[in-house]
Protein backbone atom coordinates (compact mmCIF):
# COMPACT_ATOMS: atom_id res chain seq x y z
CA UNK A 1 0.00 0.00 0.00
CA UNK A 2 1.23 3.51 -0.76
CA UNK A 3 1.57 5.95 2.12
CA UNK A 4 -0.78 8.49 0.51
CA UNK A 5 -3.47 5.81 0.07
CA UNK A 6 -3.06 4.79 3.71
CA UNK A 7 -3.56 8.40 4.87
CA UNK A 8 -6.61 8.84 2.66
CA UNK A 9 -8.30 5.72 4.07
CA UNK A 10 -7.55 6.69 7.67
CA UNK A 11 -8.80 10.28 7.32
CA UNK A 12 -11.96 9.22 5.48
CA UNK A 13 -13.02 6.64 8.07
CA UNK A 14 -12.08 8.57 11.20
CA UNK A 15 -13.64 11.85 10.06
CA UNK A 16 -16.94 10.04 9.46
CA UNK A 17 -16.66 8.32 12.84
CA UNK A 18 -15.86 11.48 14.82
CA UNK A 19 -18.56 13.53 13.06
CA UNK A 20 -21.10 10.83 13.93
CA UNK A 21 -20.04 10.85 17.58
CA UNK A 22 -20.10 14.64 17.71
CA UNK A 23 -23.69 14.77 16.46
CA UNK A 24 -25.10 11.71 18.23
CA UNK A 25 -23.21 11.58 21.55
CA UNK A 26 -21.43 14.83 22.36
CA UNK A 27 -24.28 17.23 21.47
CA UNK A 28 -27.04 15.23 23.25
CA UNK A 29 -24.89 14.96 26.39
CA UNK A 30 -24.40 18.71 26.51
CA UNK A 31 -28.10 19.32 25.84
CA UNK A 32 -29.08 16.96 28.67
CA UNK A 33 -26.85 18.88 31.12
CA UNK A 34 -25.50 15.59 32.46
CA UNK A 35 -22.08 17.03 33.23
CA UNK A 36 -20.48 14.42 30.95
CA UNK A 37 -18.21 15.44 28.11
CA UNK A 38 -16.82 13.65 25.07
CA UNK A 39 -13.49 15.06 23.92
CA UNK A 40 -12.06 14.55 20.44
CA UNK A 41 -8.46 14.70 19.21
CA UNK A 42 -7.56 17.68 17.05
CA UNK A 43 -4.30 16.41 15.51
CA UNK A 44 -3.28 13.23 13.71
CA UNK A 45 0.39 12.36 13.21
CA UNK A 46 1.20 10.00 10.31
CA UNK A 47 4.58 8.27 10.52
CA UNK A 48 6.36 6.02 8.05
CA UNK A 49 9.00 3.62 9.40
CA UNK A 50 11.05 0.93 7.70
CA UNK A 51 8.34 -1.74 7.94
CA UNK A 52 5.16 0.02 9.02
CA UNK A 53 2.73 2.89 8.63
CA UNK A 54 1.64 4.47 11.93
CA UNK A 55 -0.86 7.09 12.92
CA UNK A 56 -1.50 8.55 16.37
CA UNK A 57 -4.00 11.06 17.74
CA UNK A 58 -3.11 14.04 19.93
CA UNK A 59 -4.87 16.98 21.51
CA UNK A 60 -8.34 17.44 22.95
CA UNK A 61 -11.33 19.50 21.92
CA UNK A 62 -15.01 19.46 22.87
CA UNK A 63 -16.06 20.43 19.34
CA UNK A 64 -14.80 18.28 16.49
CA UNK A 65 -13.86 20.40 13.47
CA UNK A 66 -11.59 18.01 11.62
CA UNK A 67 -8.03 16.82 12.24
CA UNK A 68 -4.88 18.81 11.69
CA UNK A 69 -2.56 16.52 9.72
CA UNK A 70 1.13 16.17 10.56
CA UNK A 71 3.68 13.86 8.97
CA UNK A 72 6.92 12.35 10.28
CA UNK A 73 9.50 9.74 9.32
CA UNK A 74 11.27 7.38 11.73
CA UNK A 75 13.81 4.63 11.15
CA UNK A 76 11.84 1.93 12.99
CA UNK A 77 8.59 1.42 14.84
CA UNK A 78 10.51 0.39 17.97
CA UNK A 79 12.30 3.73 17.89
CA UNK A 80 9.01 5.58 17.38
CA UNK A 81 7.70 3.98 20.57
CA UNK A 82 11.05 4.71 22.27
CA UNK A 83 11.13 1.03 23.20
CA UNK A 84 14.75 0.42 22.25
CA UNK A 85 15.90 3.08 24.70
CA UNK A 86 14.70 2.31 28.20
CA UNK A 87 15.07 -1.44 28.55
CA UNK A 88 16.70 -2.92 31.63
CA UNK A 89 17.87 -6.50 31.94
CA UNK A 90 17.22 -9.04 29.20
CA UNK A 91 15.70 -7.68 26.00
CA UNK A 92 12.72 -9.97 25.87
CA UNK A 93 9.68 -8.87 23.94
CA UNK A 94 5.93 -9.14 23.85
CA UNK A 95 5.34 -10.05 20.22
CA UNK A 96 2.27 -8.70 18.49
CA UNK A 97 1.18 -11.43 16.14
CA UNK A 98 -0.89 -11.44 13.00
CA UNK A 99 -3.64 -13.31 14.82
CA UNK A 100 -4.46 -10.23 16.90
CA UNK A 101 -5.52 -7.95 14.04
CA UNK A 102 -7.32 -5.98 16.70
CA UNK A 103 -6.02 -4.08 19.65
CA UNK A 104 -5.68 -3.34 23.32
CA UNK A 105 -8.02 -1.00 25.15
CA UNK A 106 -7.30 0.49 28.58
CA UNK A 107 -4.08 -1.40 29.32
CA UNK A 108 -0.83 -0.39 31.05
CA UNK A 109 2.00 -2.42 29.50
CA UNK A 110 5.09 -2.79 31.66
CA UNK A 111 7.04 -5.47 33.52
CA UNK A 112 6.53 -6.58 37.12
CA UNK A 113 9.80 -4.93 38.16
CA UNK A 114 8.82 -1.73 36.35
CA UNK A 115 5.52 -1.81 38.22
CA UNK A 116 7.20 -1.96 41.64
CA UNK A 117 9.84 0.65 40.87
CA UNK A 118 7.55 3.10 39.09
CA UNK A 119 5.03 3.06 41.93
CA UNK A 120 7.85 3.76 44.38
CA UNK A 121 9.54 6.49 42.35
CA UNK A 122 6.29 8.29 41.53
CA UNK A 123 4.95 8.06 45.08
CA UNK A 124 4.61 11.87 45.25
CA UNK A 125 1.85 11.73 42.62
CA UNK A 126 -1.70 10.29 42.87
CA UNK A 127 -2.50 6.68 42.07
CA UNK A 128 -1.62 7.21 38.45
CA UNK A 129 -1.61 3.75 37.04
CA UNK A 130 -4.30 1.67 38.69
CA UNK A 131 -7.51 3.68 38.78
CA UNK A 132 -8.79 3.32 35.23
CA UNK A 133 -6.34 1.00 33.47
CA UNK A 134 -5.97 -2.73 33.81
CA UNK A 135 -2.36 -3.88 34.11
CA UNK A 136 -0.62 -6.17 31.69
CA UNK A 137 2.51 -7.35 33.48
CA UNK A 138 5.15 -9.43 31.76
CA UNK A 139 7.00 -11.05 34.66
CA UNK A 140 10.39 -10.19 36.10
CA UNK A 141 12.14 -8.78 33.03
CA UNK A 142 11.51 -5.58 31.11
CA UNK A 143 9.82 -6.14 27.79
CA UNK A 144 9.25 -4.17 24.68
CA UNK A 145 6.71 -4.49 21.93
CA UNK A 146 7.81 -6.51 18.94
CA UNK A 147 6.18 -7.65 15.72
CA UNK A 148 6.39 -11.15 14.33
CA UNK A 149 6.97 -11.90 10.66
CA UNK A 150 3.25 -12.39 9.92
CA UNK A 151 2.11 -9.18 11.65
CA UNK A 152 -0.47 -7.15 9.71
CA UNK A 153 -2.11 -4.49 11.90
CA UNK A 154 -3.10 -3.58 15.44
CA UNK A 155 -4.10 -0.63 17.58
CA UNK A 156 -3.64 0.63 21.15
CA UNK A 157 -6.50 2.71 22.58
CA UNK A 158 -6.32 4.56 25.91
CA UNK A 159 -3.15 2.72 26.94
CA UNK A 160 0.02 3.43 28.89
CA UNK A 161 3.44 2.12 27.87
CA UNK A 162 5.97 2.11 30.72
CA UNK A 163 9.74 1.65 30.61
CA UNK A 164 12.71 2.48 32.74
CA UNK A 165 16.46 1.93 32.73
CA UNK A 166 18.13 2.58 36.08
CA UNK A 167 17.14 6.12 37.11
CA UNK A 168 15.70 6.96 33.67
CA UNK A 169 11.91 6.72 33.50
CA UNK A 170 9.35 7.07 30.73
CA UNK A 171 5.58 6.58 30.71
CA UNK A 172 3.91 7.13 27.34
CA UNK A 173 0.17 7.75 27.28
CA UNK A 174 -1.50 6.62 24.06
CA UNK A 175 -4.90 8.08 23.19
CA UNK A 176 -5.06 6.01 20.01
CA UNK A 177 -2.21 4.59 17.95
CA UNK A 178 -2.46 2.18 15.02
CA UNK A 179 0.31 0.25 13.27
CA UNK A 180 0.02 -1.35 9.84
CA UNK A 181 2.43 -3.49 7.85
CA UNK A 182 3.40 -1.65 4.66
CA UNK A 183 2.71 -4.72 2.54
CA UNK A 184 -0.96 -4.82 3.59
CA UNK A 185 -3.68 -4.66 0.97
CA UNK A 186 -5.49 -1.29 0.86
CA UNK A 187 -8.98 -2.74 0.38
CA UNK A 188 -8.50 -5.26 3.18
CA UNK A 189 -7.27 -2.56 5.56
CA UNK A 190 -10.13 -0.23 4.63
CA UNK A 191 -12.60 -3.02 5.40
CA UNK A 192 -10.86 -3.82 8.72
CA UNK A 193 -10.73 -0.20 9.90
CA UNK A 194 -14.38 0.40 9.03
CA UNK A 195 -15.24 -2.82 10.87
CA UNK A 196 -13.57 -1.93 14.18
CA UNK A 197 -15.10 1.55 14.20
CA UNK A 198 -18.60 0.24 13.48
CA UNK A 199 -18.12 -2.49 16.08
CA UNK A 200 -17.29 0.10 18.74
CA UNK A 201 -20.59 1.90 18.02
CA UNK A 202 -22.54 -1.36 18.28
CA UNK A 203 -20.84 -2.19 21.61
CA UNK A 204 -21.72 1.26 22.94
CA UNK A 205 -25.40 0.80 22.07
CA UNK A 206 -25.46 -2.60 23.78
CA UNK A 207 -23.92 -1.13 26.94
CA UNK A 208 -26.43 1.71 27.00
CA UNK A 209 -29.30 -0.78 26.82
CA UNK A 210 -27.84 -2.97 29.57
CA UNK A 211 -27.17 -0.01 31.87
CA UNK A 212 -30.58 1.60 31.20
CA UNK A 213 -28.82 4.88 30.50
CA UNK A 214 -28.12 5.30 34.22
CA UNK A 215 -24.40 4.67 34.57
CA UNK A 216 -21.50 6.58 33.12
CA UNK A 217 -19.48 4.90 30.39
CA UNK A 218 -16.26 6.16 31.97
CA UNK A 219 -15.18 2.72 33.15
CA UNK A 220 -16.53 0.76 30.17
CA UNK A 221 -15.59 2.93 27.22
CA UNK A 222 -16.07 0.99 23.97
CA UNK A 223 -15.47 4.02 21.75
CA UNK A 224 -12.11 4.57 20.10
CA UNK A 225 -9.91 7.66 19.83
CA UNK A 226 -11.98 9.80 22.22
CA UNK A 227 -11.90 10.63 25.91
CA UNK A 228 -14.77 10.67 28.38
CA UNK A 229 -14.61 13.17 31.20
CA UNK A 230 -16.82 15.07 33.59
CA UNK A 231 -17.21 18.81 33.22
CA UNK A 232 -15.25 19.22 36.49
CA UNK A 233 -12.11 17.69 34.92
CA UNK A 234 -12.57 18.96 31.38
CA UNK A 235 -10.03 21.75 31.90
CA UNK A 236 -7.29 19.21 32.73
CA UNK A 237 -7.96 17.19 29.57
CA UNK A 238 -7.97 20.30 27.39
CA UNK A 239 -4.73 21.50 29.01
CA UNK A 240 -3.13 18.09 28.41
CA UNK A 241 -4.14 18.36 24.76
CA UNK A 242 -2.44 21.74 24.43
CA UNK A 243 0.65 20.41 26.23
CA UNK A 244 0.85 17.40 23.89
CA UNK A 245 0.66 19.63 20.83
CA UNK A 246 3.39 21.81 22.32
CA UNK A 247 6.08 19.13 22.44
CA UNK A 248 4.92 15.86 20.83
CA UNK A 249 3.87 16.96 17.36
CA UNK A 250 6.52 17.98 14.78
CA UNK A 251 6.79 21.66 13.99
CA UNK A 252 7.93 24.83 15.68
CA UNK A 253 5.94 25.32 18.90
CA UNK A 254 4.71 28.82 19.65
CA UNK A 255 5.78 28.64 23.29
CA UNK A 256 8.67 27.23 25.29
CA UNK A 257 7.88 25.00 28.27
CA UNK A 258 8.83 27.87 30.57
CA UNK A 259 6.26 30.15 28.98
CA UNK A 260 3.66 27.38 29.03
CA UNK A 261 4.14 26.68 32.76
CA UNK A 262 3.88 30.36 33.65
CA UNK A 263 0.63 30.68 31.70
CA UNK A 264 -0.76 27.30 32.85
CA UNK A 265 0.22 26.58 36.48
CA UNK A 266 -2.43 23.84 36.55
CA UNK A 267 0.02 21.67 34.58
CA UNK A 268 2.40 21.39 37.54
CA UNK A 269 -0.29 21.38 40.22
CA UNK A 270 -2.07 18.40 38.67
CA UNK A 271 0.85 16.45 37.17
CA UNK A 272 2.92 16.64 40.37
CA UNK A 273 -0.04 16.52 42.75
CA UNK A 274 0.72 19.75 44.57
CA UNK A 275 -1.16 22.89 45.52
CA UNK A 276 1.92 25.03 45.95
CA UNK A 277 4.99 25.27 43.72
CA UNK A 278 7.51 27.96 42.87
CA UNK A 279 8.78 28.53 39.33
CA UNK A 280 12.48 29.44 39.29
CA UNK A 281 12.70 30.86 42.84
CA UNK A 282 15.87 32.91 43.35
CA UNK A 283 17.47 31.47 46.48
CA UNK A 284 20.16 33.90 47.59
CA UNK A 285 23.44 32.31 48.65
CA UNK A 286 23.81 33.80 52.12
CA UNK A 287 26.26 31.09 53.25
CA UNK A 288 28.48 28.61 51.47
CA UNK A 289 29.08 30.58 48.27
CA UNK A 290 32.36 29.29 46.85
CA UNK A 291 31.87 31.07 43.51
CA UNK A 292 31.95 34.89 43.87
CA UNK A 293 30.23 35.35 40.50
CA UNK A 294 27.22 33.31 41.64
CA UNK A 295 24.66 34.95 43.89
CA UNK A 296 21.73 32.54 43.70
CA UNK A 297 20.77 28.88 43.59
CA UNK A 298 17.76 28.59 41.26
CA UNK A 299 15.80 25.36 40.83
CA UNK A 300 13.41 25.49 37.89
CA UNK A 301 10.66 24.11 40.13
CA UNK A 302 10.26 23.76 43.89
CA UNK A 303 7.22 21.52 44.47
CA UNK A 304 5.56 21.09 47.86
CA UNK A 305 4.89 17.55 49.08
CA UNK A 306 1.94 16.60 51.27
CA UNK A 307 3.94 16.93 54.49
CA UNK A 308 5.02 20.48 53.64
CA UNK A 309 8.60 19.86 52.48
CA UNK A 310 9.65 20.57 48.90
CA UNK A 311 11.07 18.50 46.07
CA UNK A 312 13.35 20.19 43.53
CA UNK A 313 13.16 19.83 39.77
CA UNK A 314 15.43 20.94 36.93
CA UNK A 315 14.10 21.54 33.40
CA UNK A 316 17.27 21.85 31.32
CA UNK A 317 15.35 22.28 28.04
CA UNK A 318 13.04 24.90 29.53
CA UNK A 319 13.67 27.61 26.93
CA UNK A 320 14.02 25.41 23.83
CA UNK A 321 11.57 25.80 20.94
CA UNK A 322 11.76 22.09 20.05
CA UNK A 323 9.44 19.10 20.02
CA UNK A 324 9.96 15.46 20.92
CA UNK A 325 10.06 14.59 17.21
CA UNK A 326 12.70 17.21 16.40
CA UNK A 327 16.43 16.70 16.37
CA UNK A 328 17.84 18.13 19.54
CA UNK A 329 21.01 18.50 21.52
CA UNK A 330 22.96 15.86 23.36
CA UNK A 331 20.86 14.10 26.01
CA UNK A 332 23.82 13.67 28.35
CA UNK A 333 24.52 17.40 28.25
CA UNK A 334 20.90 18.17 29.17
CA UNK A 335 20.89 15.71 32.07
CA UNK A 336 24.28 16.90 33.34
CA UNK A 337 23.09 20.50 33.16
CA UNK A 338 20.06 19.59 35.25
CA UNK A 339 22.11 17.62 37.76
CA UNK A 340 24.59 20.47 38.22
CA UNK A 341 21.67 22.80 38.87
CA UNK A 342 20.12 20.46 41.44
CA UNK A 343 23.46 19.70 43.12
CA UNK A 344 23.94 23.40 43.74
CA UNK A 345 20.42 23.65 45.15
CA UNK A 346 20.94 20.61 47.37
CA UNK A 347 24.17 22.09 48.75
CA UNK A 348 22.39 25.40 49.32
CA UNK A 349 20.08 23.90 51.93
CA UNK A 350 22.95 22.52 54.01
CA UNK A 351 23.52 26.03 55.44
CA UNK A 352 21.27 27.41 58.16
CA UNK A 353 21.24 31.00 56.90
CA UNK A 354 20.27 29.81 53.44
CA UNK A 355 17.43 27.75 54.90
CA UNK A 356 16.17 30.82 56.78
CA UNK A 357 16.27 32.93 53.59
CA UNK A 358 14.35 30.31 51.57
CA UNK A 359 11.70 30.12 54.29
CA UNK A 360 11.43 33.87 54.82
CA UNK A 361 11.01 34.70 51.12
CA UNK A 362 9.25 31.64 49.68
CA UNK A 363 8.27 29.44 52.69
CA UNK A 364 10.38 26.68 51.14
CA UNK A 365 11.85 24.01 53.40
CA UNK A 366 13.46 20.73 52.38
CA UNK A 367 14.09 17.36 54.00
CA UNK A 368 15.48 14.57 51.83
CA UNK A 369 14.12 16.28 48.73
CA UNK A 370 13.24 14.38 45.60
CA UNK A 371 15.62 15.57 42.87
CA UNK A 372 14.04 15.36 39.41
CA UNK A 373 15.46 16.21 36.00
CA UNK A 374 12.70 16.56 33.39
CA UNK A 375 14.16 16.46 29.88
CA UNK A 376 12.28 17.15 26.68
CA UNK A 377 12.76 13.68 25.15
CA UNK A 378 14.89 10.55 24.96
CA UNK A 379 14.36 10.35 21.20
CA UNK A 380 17.65 11.81 20.06
CA UNK A 381 19.80 9.55 22.24
CA UNK A 382 21.41 6.33 21.08
CA UNK A 383 21.09 3.17 23.14
CA UNK A 384 24.78 3.46 24.01
CA UNK A 385 24.23 6.97 25.39
CA UNK A 386 21.23 5.80 27.44
CA UNK A 387 23.23 2.91 28.92
CA UNK A 388 26.19 5.14 29.76
CA UNK A 389 23.95 7.78 31.34
CA UNK A 390 22.11 5.18 33.43
CA UNK A 391 25.43 3.88 34.77
CA UNK A 392 26.49 7.42 35.67
CA UNK A 393 23.27 7.96 37.65
CA UNK A 394 23.38 4.59 39.42
CA UNK A 395 23.37 5.05 43.18
CA UNK A 396 22.65 8.79 43.00
CA UNK A 397 19.67 10.78 44.28
CA UNK A 398 18.63 11.92 40.81
CA UNK A 399 15.69 10.66 38.78
CA UNK A 400 15.09 11.52 35.11
CA UNK A 401 11.72 11.78 33.38
CA UNK A 402 10.71 13.30 30.04
CA UNK A 403 7.91 15.65 29.04
CA UNK A 404 5.86 12.72 27.77
CA UNK A 405 5.87 11.25 31.28
CA UNK A 406 4.83 14.65 32.67
CA UNK A 407 1.99 14.71 30.12
CA UNK A 408 0.88 11.22 31.22
CA UNK A 409 0.91 12.24 34.87
CA UNK A 410 -1.23 15.27 34.07
CA UNK A 411 -3.85 13.14 32.31
CA UNK A 412 -3.87 10.44 34.97
CA UNK A 413 -4.53 13.06 37.65
CA UNK A 414 -7.94 13.63 36.06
Amino acid sequence: MRFDVFKQIVLEEWNKYFHFLAENVAVPWQAELTGKRLLFPDTILFTETGDHFIYEFFGATANFNGLQVKQYKESSTINYLCQSKLIDGDKQKFAIQSSINGGANGVFLRSQIDNQILNKRFSFAPKLWNESLQSLLFGSNSYYLGFDKDFQCCYLNNCLLGNRFGNLNRIKRILFLAILDKKSDAKAYHYWLNGILQSSLIQRNQILLEQNFQESLQSINPLLGVQYCHISTEAVYLLAGKFANLFLVPGEPEKTLGEFIQQNPLLIQKALACQIFHFRPELQLVDGNTLPTTEYAIPDLAVERDEGFFDLCALPDLENHTTAKSSRGNLTNSVEKGINQLTKCREYFKFTHNQKFAWAKYEIKVLNPGLWVAISSYNSASNAEIINLAHQLQGTFYEVIDYETLHTMLLCSA
